[in-house]
């Protein structure tokens, strides 16, 4: 398994690796120090307990006139020199976690300092841009439209050698550099949109990300959603739910058995677990496949670009309903409690599940999801698991969440295994699970601390679990043509 993992308590994330590595030993070191004094204080304890022995045996021998041994009051002198510097080094050990604490909170801080300016240059230049878009469209048609034409060709005409092209770009696109550049232009986007309609930079500074937060990802997702259906592209519609299995099963425990049970190969993109516990509550883990239909055009197929689009506009995507049915069917009420485990789509769903406020969810793990804007309650226990190399958790932008702890690694490190042809290896299930099982190993405090939560209800007896399929009943534009002239 190639990468290391970096743990985050936050939403930061732009920020020179260097001043997080640094930020993180820092805090390692701080808590190794904290140990350190409570051990040197338990040794002068000790040395406390000798000394009050020792002065309590002279203090008899003086009252009896005997001599003392030679060498008593050499031992005692010695004592307390070992006692005092046992006490300047615990004082010096607090000293030390003391200023470690401020050094973290300071790098903290500047990494903060530095995403919060990042965004905001970003956003006043993509909002210039988009105000003086016309007359750049003008100057530079002549030399976009060509190549951008081409690419529409090829896309609609020749839809293998468009995969091929992107086939030989993998590195490229499997890359931090590339992952990153489309974060930010995703959380541009709407700063770009509004600069295009005339609104003063100030205006949307005020009004987006690193204002009050109005416009956003959700706000760009719902404005191509909305041109998008003026075609037959990214309609909603009716959903139909069934279950096609039942089974009974173990509670899961830890982050590695929960994403094993995340459903994959397009068969089911549901699975519900029920577990009745001792003290007469219920409880649920529901599992939520990713993406399988990537057509921008709705097919049967539920879990498709049309519920991505919907679910990043903060809508209600088919995928939801889907998953709320699921829950309604397998007798979940509202009061009961949810632990949810998404992927790709997936946690993008959890996450819209868990703001609803129709479910008690207490925990969601995101595993590989665009969900990072989808504004979480702080009261839920909050895990994402990202690849650094992996381009689909940029689509939702930066992840958001102060207590949202994200576990992170590039799987990548060494390079697209060569048996590896899918065109996004790092968004691969089977590497997550890799991730997943390596954080269950680290015994990383934070780690540790939320899956201890996570896991705290665990009930001892089996369960029952349910998959279910979901499909859309309705379709429309030219693929329902497509399937009534079979």
């Amino acid at each position: 398994m190639a990468g290391d993992l970096s743990v985050r308590v936050g939403a930061l994330r732009v920020t020179p690796e260097a001043i997080a590595l640094h930020r993180d030993a820092l805090a390692s070191l701080a808590a190794t120090t904290r140990r350190a004094a409570l051990g040197v204080t338990a040794a002068r304890s000790g040395l406390s307990m000798v000394e009050g022995r020792m002065l309590a045996q002279y203090d008899i021998d003086v009252v009896s006139r005997a001599t003392p041994p030679a060498d008593a009051g050499r031992a005692y002198v010695e004592l307390d020199a070992a006692s005092h510097a046992v006490r300047r080094c615990s004082e010096q050990s607090d000293e030390l976690v003391e200023r470690l604490r401020t050094v973290t909170a300071v790098y903290s801080a500047a990494e903060s300092g530095n995403h919060r300016m990042l965004r905001l240059v970003q956003g006043a230049v993509t909002a210039t841009l988009g105000a003086i878009a016309p007359l750049l469209g003008i100057l530079l048609a002549r030399v976009l439209l060509p190549p951008a034409i081409a690419v529409a060709w090829l896309s609609a005409l020749a839809p293998d050698r468009m995969a091929q092209t992107l086939a030989e770009r993998r590195d490229l696109i499997n890359s931090v550099f590339f992952v990153e550049a489309v974060r930010a232009t995703v959380m541009a986007s709407d700063d770009a949109a509004a600069g295009l309609l005339g609104v003063p930079p100030a205006v949307i500074a005020a009004l987006g990300d690193q204002g009050i937060g109005i416009t956003g990802v959700a706000s760009t997702a719902a404005l191509i959603t909305a041109i998008a259906q003026r075609t037959d592209w990214l309609r909603e519609t009716p959903v139909q739910v069934r279950r096609t299995a039942a089974e009974t099963v173990a509670p899961p425990k830890g982050l590695e058995e929960r994403v094993a049970r995340i459903p994959s190969g397009g068969r089911e993109q549901v699975r519900v677990e029920r577990y009745d516990c001792h003290d007469g509550q219920t409880r649920y883990e529901v599992y939520i496949g990713g993406t399988i239909d990537g057509s921008p055009e709705a097919g049967r197929e539920a879990w498709d670009m049309t519920s991505n689009v919907h679910a990043l506009a903060a809508g209600s995507p088919a995928s939801l309903r889907g998953v709320e049915e699921a829950l309604a069917r397998a007798g979940a009420t509202a009061a009961d409690p949810i632990v949810v485990t998404g992927y790709s789509q997936g946690a993008l769903v959890g996450a819209l599940l868990a703001t609803s406020g129709a479910h008690n969810v207490e925990a969601l793990i995101e595993v590989g999801g665009p969900s990072g804007q989808v504004p979480v309650p702080d009261t839920v226990n909050r895990v994402r698991l990202d690849h650094t190399t992996d381009v689909v958790p940029a689509l939702g932008g930066d992840a958001s969440g102060e207590h949202t702890l994200r576990l992170m690694r590039d799987p990548l490190v060494d390079g697209i295994p060569a048996d590896d042809r899918s065109l996004l290896p790092a968004h691969s299930l089977e590497l997550y699970a890799e991730t997943a099982a390596m954080a269950d190993r680290s015994r990383h405090p934070d780690i540790e601390t939320r899956l201890a939560g996570i896991d705290a209800a665990r009930p001892a007896a089996e369960g029952q679990a349910t998959s279910w399929r979901v499909d859309r009943s309705v379709i429309a534009g030219a693929r329902a043509g497509a399937v009534q002239a079979r």
